[in-house]
């Protein structure tokens, strides 16, 4: 137990000066003001000030950016209260930075009734949506039959496509957007479970199928993106900030690389090169969004302040452990 620990320890000591102590003396972030063309409007102050006056993570913004996640209404789909910390707390808070004029919603299947604490878990939801940054009038959370918090119920594909329908409406002209960034509505985007439902809840795997199959109605009529969590193996799940030590590792080697390339280091550059390419992923099907202390927190604080009812003991574990408080790989379908 005590060898368990130390490693915990080292673990999330090497996290946090990789995550936040090396990126806060990063004035200069890695984006650049053009990426944002063709996102945004032409006229960005507002989002020039903040890029240039703000020290601040920023491996994530190029990554954000390159898959439209931004000026977008994101609505994340949920089984049950608290899914939105234990599972989603990187992306959504980095979504919902005032840098990329998101507009986060969260949609909750249930009211997580399984142990008869419904309307409780219900206000816990809207308490923690306030705590991650997402406005509570922007949090629909059922109660229905057909949607009951269970461990043996799939959630019918048709009834799913038929509550996202009614709830995910594209926006009427909107002339404050049109005026701050250039468009007149916000894009729509779809952030859930993967098939594998991260735990193998079928209420989470069921999510996955509806939500497909909406976007693949939707699209006769509309462009919907959607991004599917990634359900990590067993050890993965359970490496603390190992992932995200790894990714940010591969981030610096990437940016390394790229500095290399321009210089007479061919050599190194090419065995940099060689090392980008293992193993890797192309960027336009993965999005991978790196916690910070500022993550972890905030997590920390949503789960004792908001959702208490659920802190028991095998929970602060799951804190502690979890590689989903320190880092989400989601997947664009």
């Amino acid at each position: 137990m005590l060898a368990a620990i130390k490693v915990l320890i080292f673990l999330y000591g090497i996290w946090l000066l990789l995550s936040s102590v090396i990126p806060s003396f990063e004035r200069n972030p890695l984006l650049k003001l053009d990426d944002y063309h063709g996102v945004l409007g032409s006229d960005h102050q507002a989002l020039q000030y903040q890029l240039l006056n703000t020290s601040r993570y920023n491996l994530n913004s190029e990554a954000v950016v390159a898959n439209g996640l931004v000026n977008t209404d994101v609505y994340l789909v949920i089984a049950h209260p608290d899914d939105e910390v234990m599972f989603f707390t990187p992306v959504v808070t980095e979504l919902a930075k005032e840098l990329y004029f998101n507009k986060l919603h969260i949609f909750c299947f249930s009211n997580g009734n399984s142990e008869g604490l419904g309307q409780t878990r219900h206000n816990e939801l809207l308490r923690s949506a306030e705590v991650i940054g997402i406005d509570k009038e922007n949090v629909q959370i059922l109660d229905k039959p057909q949607f009951r918090d269970s461990m043996d119920q799939i959630w019918e594909t048709e009834d799913i496509v038929k509550e996202l329908e009614n709830s995910i409406q594209p926006r009427k002209l909107d002339f404050f957007n049109l005026i701050r960034t250039g468009k007149a509505a916000h894009k729509i985007s779809i952030i859930t479970f993967d098939d594998l439902g991260v735990s193998k809840h079928p209420n989470h795997k069921s999510l996955y199928h509806g939500c497909v199959e909406f976007v693949k109605k939707r699209q006769e009529t509309q462009s919907i993106d959607l991004f599917v969590l990634r359900t990590q193996g067993m050890i993965p799940k359970y490496s603390a900030t190992l992932l995200s030590i790894f990714g940010i590792l591969k981030k610096r080697l990437d940016f390394a690389a790229e500095w290399l390339e321009t210089k007479d280091l061919k050599v190194i550059s090419d065995f940099c090169s060689t090392l980008r390419q293992y193993n890797s992923i192309p960027d336009d099907t993965r999005l991978s969004i790196f916690g910070d202390i500022t993550t972890l927190i905030t997590a920390l604080h949503s789960m004792n302040v908001a959702h208490d009812s659920q802190m028991v003991w095998f929970r602060w574990l799951w804190m502690f452990f979890s590689s989903y408080l320190s880092y989400n790989e989601l997947t664009r379908l």
